[in-house]
């Protein structure tokens, strides 16, 4: 399509969006309490140079340009929060790579009573293949384009002062502008107990499962997922905190032409967040677990990231980001790919005021696929200027 079809309908999406956050804040019911309100409208401008544009060893310049505006409701009793957001992708010489991705989010929630919350949130995203699994797996993939829609009541009830459960259902659907790739319909329910031990140490019991129908030009299907984690989380002081969850993911898939198949494997995540002073902050995490690719394929993904912070003066910070993935998927032809990747990226940051800042950075992302004994790797340098203007009461 055009790349005036796609700005059109940005706008055409913005507009409805807006004016729904509009008669939020103008006529939302006063139930007696005093309400709070606050719209914080934003934009951003990055110039980008890429050395590697979507891996497919070509160099340009990108910019960048991000609005955004975010409204905050809430009094004694609810919360409401309504985001849109976009990024709006211009190459200087490939204008087939332009590309508008766009991001809605809605979440609120009620305090029914003393002791239970409920709440509803839900998510509309406009994006692309490439720089979805990219973050999501450290996986490269081709640029298509992505649409996801995500539902989610949820619960949450105090038991007693240290026991707290909660309930969540969300509805998933995933939908691409490819008929070779896997639309995906589901829905998963989950349920979490936190106990609190004392006032620093508290531990949890998980359980989920996911029911997803799978279909594509070349095959049709299911995939049924299923796990139970126990966790741990330990306020050791006040500046370290550590966080550790473990537990097993089973999974079953059943497709019309490439057959079933089966998984068990130890799944679980770890934390640690340390403040060596008032002006550094560390944290250092790792997952292992499921996703699943653009094909319907399963993969089986370990990720480790590390974040840095320095506060170098009341106006300059500084800070570093690294993640590494280790993945291996199966394409359901009998042979699996294995995959190493990582990125890494340095930045500073001179804020003007709170709500105005320049950051300039650099970005190194790397993958080897072992399976065909190739690797592939980009290397991008920014600028970017951001700016918002919060008002309410």
């Amino acid at each position: 399509m055009p790349q005036e079809f796609h700005i059109m309908r940005f706008l055409n999406i913005q507009a409805r969006y807006l004016t729904m956050l509009f008669v939020l804040v103008c006529f939302f019911p006063d139930a007696g309490y005093a309400i709070s309100w606050r719209i914080t409208p934003a934009l951003s401008a990055r110039q980008t140079y890429d050395n590697n544009v979507f891996l497919r060893d070509i160099q340009d310049f990108e910019t960048r340009l991000s609005p955004s505006v975010e409204l905050l409701l809430e009094d004694e009793r609810y919360s409401i929060k309504a985001l849109a957001a976009a990024n709006i992708y211009l190459y200087a010489r490939y204008a087939d790579y332009n590309r508008i991705n766009q991001n809605y989010e809605f979440s609120s929630s009620y305090n029914a009573t003393e002791r239970l919350t409920v709440g509803l949130d839900g998510s509309l995203i406009f994006d692309n293949t490439f720089d979805y699994y990219l973050s999501d797996s450290g996986i490269p993939t081709s640029k298509i384009g992505r649409r996801e829609i995500t539902i989610n009541p949820n619960a949450r009830y105090a038991v007693t002062e240290r026991d707290v459960i909660s309930f969540t259902v969300a509805g998933t659907f995933i939908d691409y502008d490819s008929d070779t790739y896997t639309n995906s319909s589901g829905v998963r329910g989950g349920f979490s107990w936190v106990h609190a031990f004392s006032e620093i140490l508290r531990g949890s019991l998980n359980l989920q499962t996911d029911a997803t129908s799978l279909h594509s030009r070349y095959d049709h299907g299911e995939r049924y997922l299923g796990n139970a984690m126990l966790g741990v989380e330990w306020d050791i002081s006040e500046r370290l905190t550590v966080s550790a969850m473990g537990g097993v993911i089973g999974t079953q898939t059943f497709f019309e032409e490439a057959g079933d198949s089966s998984t068990v494997q130890f799944g679980g995540a770890a934390e640690l967040e340390y403040k060596p002073t008032q002006t550094t902050s560390l944290t250092v995490g790792l997952d292992r677990g499921v996703t699943q690719g653009v094909r319907g394929e399963l993969i089986s993904r370990n990720r480790a990231r590390l974040n840095v912070n320095w506060k170098i003066s009341e106006r300059l910070n500084a800070g570093i980001s690294c993640n590494i993935y280790d993945s291996i998927s199966d394409y359901r032809s009998g042979v699996d790919t294995t995959r190493l990747s990582y990125n890494i990226s340095p930045k500073l940051t001179y804020y003007f005021d709170e709500d105005f800042f320049v950051q300039v950075g650099y970005s190194r992302y790397e993958t080897w696929n072992y399976t065909t004994d190739s690797n592939k790797s980009r290397d991008q340098v920014y600028v970017e200027f951001s700016v918002a203007n919060p008002f309410g009461k």
